[in-house]
């Protein structure tokens, strides 16, 4: 999957939305349960009741493949998001692009189009792009890992951070 709606509320009754709705979630989750089950039954439970929507299956280098998919699906789907995002308990959707890193560039940028703007602003949806790292392994030498720690810099280990709603995080303490 590369671009998913992830649709999440404290209060959000994902069961009767998914029942009723016209909407085929990838992924349900609910407010207390384990994160983890099958791993970690007794681990960290859910803050949010919510589900993942499928929007484009696109591989995550396909960023163009991408929007055209994503706007095919907000044309489709306004009235049903429409709905979803004045549903009650629902505190907010996102629409998450999956992007693959290159390993060719030193800065990446995505451009979203003013028309996916315009479609997911209106129908009341955020955007988030989502780096993933690339599919063969970087590789780095001895040197590049020697200065990394003599000069003490580091960037936050994905363990050092934990999100605090959907789509947000935050360092630990």
């Amino acid at each position: 999957m590369s671009c998913v709606l992830r649709v999440y509320g404290r209060q959000f009754d994902v069961d009767v939305w998914v029942k009723r709705g016209t909407l085929v979630p990838c992924a349900v989750h609910r407010r207390g349960e384990p994160r983890l089950p099958a791993t970690k039954p007794n681990g960290p439970k859910h803050r949010w009741s919510g589900c993942n929507v499928v929007v484009s299956d696109r591989e995550r280098t396909d960023f163009a493949g991408q929007l055209r998919d994503v706007r095919r699906f907000l044309g489709r789907h306004s009235r049903a998001l429409r709905a979803l995002r004045r549903r009650r308990g629902v505190e907010g959707a996102v629409l998450d692009f999956g992007v693959e890193g290159r390993e060719d560039v030193v800065v990446q940028g995505e451009i979203i189009s003013e028309e996916v703007v315009r479609l997911a602003g209106g129908l009341g949806l955020a955007l988030e792009i989502s780096h993933y790292p690339p599919s063969r392994p970087m590789r780095r030498t001895k040197a590049k890992r020697r200065v990394g720690r003599a000069s003490g810099a580091h960037a936050p280990q994905n363990n050092q951070m934990q999100r605090t709603a959907p789509g947000k995080l935050e360092r630990r303490r």
